[in-house]
């Protein structure tokens, strides 16, 4: 089967960690959350506790269960969302993100789901685009004209957030506007790989950004 025709991009997940730490220093390397995109359906695991009180805030995308068993999560999920199994490619902006989903979530065999690194798939079209080094997603969406949040680096949103846990304050107007940052920054991570793909192959976008979290024009 294709992985690049409009089916196979519909059909597919798109996934996103947002992790704080250094490259060069693994061991400073942890996870915030992590994204999946199924069509119009988004969830967002929170993998630090710091980080919980996201998931109170927004119970409708977040899920934060230190007793669970993220794979099991998943796979219920997908469940709901694909009824019918045809969610069986997952898209990922980088080899990290699947060493990531191994490390701190488990097997993508378990979930049912097979890793693909999305470069590999646009960086010709890219290049024949004018497009060079680095490859980040930030300017794939640009080059396709999807509109992003202009919220400044998801690494610093998640120290913010992680600063009130720390210093033991309470949840007030500041923490809700970063939080909701956060989430919509990892939401158009996975919605723009997505549009990425489709325009890089030549497909027109069947989809629509969540209505809370489109970007205004």
């Amino acid at each position: 089967m294709s992985l690049t025709t409009l089916k196979s991009f519909v059909d597919s997940a798109y996934l996103d960690f947002e992790i704080t730490g250094i490259n060069a220093v693994q061991s400073s390397m942890k996870p915030g959350i992590m994204g999946i995109l199924v069509r119009d359906e988004y969830i967002c695991l929170i993998l630090d506790e710091k980080l919980s009180k996201i998931a109170e805030i927004f119970p409708q995308y977040c899920v934060f269960d230190p007793e669970m068993e993220y794979v099991t999560c998943i796979q219920d999920w997908l469940v709901d969302v694909d009824e019918d199994g045809e969610t069986i490619w997952t898209w990922t902006w980088s080899e990290r993100d699947i060493e990531w989903f191994s490390q701190h979530i488990g097997a993508f065999s378990d979930v049912g789901l097979k890793p693909v690194n999305a470069i590999q798939w646009v960086r010709k079209h890219g290049r024949a685009r004018g497009l060079r080094k680095p490859h980040s997603l930030e300017k794939y969406m640009i080059e396709v004209g999807h509109k992003f949040p202009k919220v400044g680096y998801a690494s610093n949103l998640i120290q913010s957030l992680r600063e009130y846990d720390t210093l033991k304050r309470s949840v007030d107007d500041k923490f809700r506007k970063i939080a909701f940052d956060l989430l919509i920054y990892n939401y158009h991570d996975c919605y723009g790989m997505r549009e990425v793909m489709l325009d890089m192959h030549g497909h027109q976008s069947p989809f629509s950004p969540i209505d809370e979290f489109k970007v205004e024009e």
